[in-house]
């Protein structure tokens, strides 16, 4: 622990240091330090203070630490040398077929097409829990949610310096605002989902022949959609639901007033007969503007939550949103997603071999030349 930037010295007895001690072995009073780099001196309990802001022994500090995780690594790799091969982790076997078909049944391609495709996902894991588990809870009307984090054993920080745990709530919170962990606030809001009730214009009502006895409503809300404060953080918790079912998620600029939002609810009852609305489905249409002085109306992600799925939800919706926006005499034409337009499908390369004779490359040159030049 001795340091070439730091001197020792006893104000009592003189006597000569050289080591680092918290008090004099001649005196026994408490020693002091000298800095060569930056002139400064104290107490011992003052010098850790000083050595963390120090710029001449922050560097010394540094290496200190990378040459204790060096050691660290060293004795792990020791102690891996001294067990049998039974008892080695599967990424310490020798890279021998032999060797791979004793421990697995596979040999040594298969078991490194299993570790290239297990290796990636391992950089994402979360680090300092054991056996970690998260199950999330959602209201269905008030969206609120609800985490709950169960593990077996969390790594301890003082014995593993290298590690620094995640926080699991912070970093959930990233995606998930507003959340809470105290089971015992979420249930209370069970009380009040009844008071939610949709926002915006009622465009459609429609049963289903299985389920009469609760009835779907499509809505709409076109202008100064976050004036409400209470519905803008309601729109933040339901947009949350894209994150989990699709990808290249777009959100809505708040400033911005050419977006319209389409919600799908259905309404039923709770336990206490009370009547409840929650949303099953929604999309995003935004408004671009084409000449002159028009509106041409681009259909955003559309989502239906996966237990309403393949029920005529999401066709109701569409021609829901197509009959409002037909009615409005500032849009032009309605136009889905570009993603959904800028691709080349199988159909159309069948079709341009059986036509036209062309390969698919041929066919993609060709497709690639025709979309670049109508955008």
């Amino acid at each position: 622990m001795s340091s070439p930037h730091i001197e020792w010295s006893c104000s009592e007895c003189r006597s000569v240091i050289t080591d680092q001690r918290k008090y004099c072995a001649v005196c026994h009073s408490m020693l002091r330090w000298t800095c060569n780099g930056s002139g400064r001196s104290g107490l011992y309990t003052n010098y850790y203070r000083h050595r963390g802001s120090c710029s001449s022994c922050i560097v010394e500090m540094d290496e200190d630490q990378q040459q204790e995780i060096r050691d660290k690594q060293l004795s792990i790799q020791q102690e891996f040398h001294t067990l049998d091969d039974k008892q080695r982790p599967w990424s310490e076997w020798q890279r021998s077929d032999e060797s791979c078909v004793q421990h697995t049944g596979l040999d040594v391609e298969q078991v490194q097409e299993l570790y290239d495709m297990c290796e990636e996902p391992l950089k994402n894991t979360t680090i300092g829990y054991k056996n970690l588990h998260i199950d999330i809870y959602c209201l269905s009307s008030s969206l609120t949610f609800f985490f709950e984090i169960v593990d077996e054993k969390v790594i301890d920080t003082k014995e593993f310096r290298e590690f620094e745990k995640n926080c699991i709530v912070s970093s959930l919170n990233q995606w998930i605002p507003t959340t809470t962990i105290d089971f015992e606030y979420f249930m209370s809001n069970l009380e009040t989902e009844n008071s939610y009730k949709p926002l915006g214009d009622q465009l459609l009502t429609y049963t289903l022949q299985e389920e009469e006895s609760s009835p779907y409503f499509i809505d709409c809300i076109k202008h100064n959609l976050f004036s409400n404060s209470k519905f803008a953080e309601w729109w933040s918790h339901l947009e949350i639901f894209l994150i989990f079912f699709l990808n290249n998620v777009l959100t809505i600029n708040e400033e911005d007033q050419n977006w319209f939002i389409y919600l799908l609810y259905q309404q039923y009852q709770n336990d206490n007969n009370q009547i409840c609305y929650a949303p099953i489905g929604f999309t995003k249409v935004y408004l671009h503007y084409t000449y002159s002085n028009k509106k041409r109306p681009k259909i955003s992600q559309m989502l239906i939550l996966p237990p309403y799925q393949r029920k005529g939800h999401g066709r109701r919706l569409l021609k829901s949103i197509y009959n409002d926006l037909r009615n409005d005499s500032r849009v032009q034409d309605i136009t889905e997603s570009i993603n959904k337009v800028n691709r080349l499908t199988k159909e159309m390369i069948d079709k341009a071999q059986e036509v036209r004779k062309l390969t698919k490359q041929r066919t993609r040159h060709v497709y690639e030349n025709v979309f670049s030049s109508i955008n």
